[in-house]
């Protein structure tokens, strides 16, 4: 029996979008380069760095659940070093 807690597919998935809500952002800035239209490259640009990061983010939030967001924040504590006071408004 293994001490650690499964994670159900769906708080994987709630998990994969809060990433993509940080990365986002990233990949808008990697689009122009792609030689699509000019047109399609501002819409996608559009989305990738002012909508789509908090959408990503909500979604990502409701799929994980509360043990998802739990997980995580956690591991943010770990790789950061900080106390629970810091992070307390998680």
């Amino acid at each position: 029996m293994s001490l650690k807690k499964e994670i159900s597919t769906k708080s994987k998935r709630g998990i994969a979008f809060v990433v993509l809500s940080f990365i986002a952002p990233v990949i808008a800035l990697t689009i122009p380069f792609l030689g699509l239209s000019k047109t399609l490259t501002n819409y996608l640009v559009a989305i990738f760095m002012v909508g789509g990061p908090e959408v990503f983010l909500i979604i990502g939030g409701a799929l994980a659940g509360k043990d998802g967001v739990v997980l995580v924040k956690n591991k943010i504590k770990k790789n950061t070093g900080t106390s629970r006071r810091t992070l307390s408004c998680f």
